[in-house]
């Protein structure tokens, strides 16, 4: 049972996840179109782009270590995706609340959070699929 489910359109984002490893898809997506919109935190999430799904984490919110913006964005780091699923219609489903977002003063700070994000939802995903 997933705690809320956003559909859109991948889009082209700043790319720096890419520049330590961390490449990340950025969803595209109607606030308004959404019945229930969720805490703002990092999320275990599946994304399903066409007939595959793949799962990772899941950031829904600001982003307070790569910029000082008040857009909310909807971005995920998967496991085992190759590309980068620009124009693909996909959904994502925010299935456990991992943490709140915090502001570190680098990325490759925010990549050792995101690392441990990644562990932790490979143990929840093992014991719940």
């Amino acid at each position: 049972m997933s705690i809320a489910r956003f559909h859109g359109k991948i889009v082209k984002g700043k790319g720096l996840g890419r520049t330590v490893g961390m490449p990340t898809l950025n969803l595209q997506w109607i606030p308004s179109m959404e019945k229930t919109v969720p805490p703002y935190g990092v999320y275990i999430s599946k994304m399903t782009m066409g007939q595959k799904q793949y799962y990772g984490v899941t950031n829904f919110g600001y982003r307070p270590s790569v910029d000082n913006e008040d857009q909310v964005t909807l971005e995920t780091f998967l496991m085992d995706f190759e590309g980068d699923g620009l124009g693909a219609e996909a959904e994502v489903e925010l299935l456990r609340f991992l943490r709140l977002t915090q502001k570190k003063p680098s990325l490759e700070e925010v990549k050792v959070l995101v690392e441990k994000d990644m562990m932790e939802a490979k143990r929840w995903l093992a014991q719940n699929l």
